[in-house]
């Protein structure tokens, strides 16, 4: 299957020329033009890349590829940009991304994109297979002995929010929705620092997928609007 980039660039000119290029190589290519696009994009779909120009709006740029990072940290980033920029350069350096700057050499561009798409789908988790929904009022759970609180949910777990991280050693634990009168057991399958670094971001997802609690956890979900 063709690996799918998320590309991002305000210069609607950039952005067509870049997404020609990818798309003779065979790449599926979604090209936004808009940040908030973007970001809505990334709740429904997982690319195997996220390519984001930064000349516009550098804190969009960062707020984008921050979370982009706590979705799924194994994602790789590109960011591109006509001259240095030694803040996004340590931004870029801290999200593990990389950082090209325009004019580029076409087959070296197309060769640093094909190795880290391999690299990406190495340790990639699995495909989502369900859309997210965020969660607009205040749901407070029990996480093991943690208490947390729901940023969104989807069949088959939820992204949680702690003031403090979970103990390294919980890889899983009980998930309590006192609000739903719901527990299940929980596999911790990514943890991250939040895009404002106040919070630590934990993608949690059902132990027992087929179990009764995961039926009645999608219910619930459902309800939700």
């Amino acid at each position: 299957m063709a690996a799918l980039i998320l590309l991002v660039d305000a210069n609607r000119t950039t952005l067509g020329q870049t997404h020609a290029l990818l798309a003779r190589r065979g790449y599926l290519v979604a090209p936004v033009s808009e940040f908030a696009s973007a970001a809505e994009l990334l709740r429904t779909v997982s690319p195997d890349l996220l390519i984001v120009d930064f000349r516009h709006d550098a804190s969009q740029a960062l707020e984008l590829a921050n979370g982009s990072h706590g979705d799924d940290p194994h994602r790789p980033v590109i960011f591109t940009h006509a001259s240095r920029d030694p803040y996004v350069e340590s931004e870029a350096q801290r999200l593990g991304a990389t950082y090209l700057v325009r004019p580029w050499n076409d087959d070296r561009f197309l060769a640093h994109v094909a190795a880290v798409i391999a690299d990406h789908r190495w340790v990639r988790f699995p495909v989502r297979r369900w859309k997210r929904k965020r969660i607009s009022n205040a749901v407070t759970v029990r996480a093991g002995s943690a208490v947390a609180h729901v940023v969104d949910v989807s069949y088959g777990g939820l992204r949680l929010a702690f003031r403090n991280p979970l103990p390294e050693s919980s890889t899983t634990f009980a998930v309590t929705l006192p609000a739903a009168q719901l527990s299940f057991e929980a596999h911790r399958v990514w943890s991250h620092h939040a895009p404002t670094g106040a919070e630590v971001w934990c993608g949690v997802e059902f132990a027992d997928p087929e179990g009764a609690e995961a039926r009645t956890w999608r219910a619930f979900v459902d309800s939700l609007t």
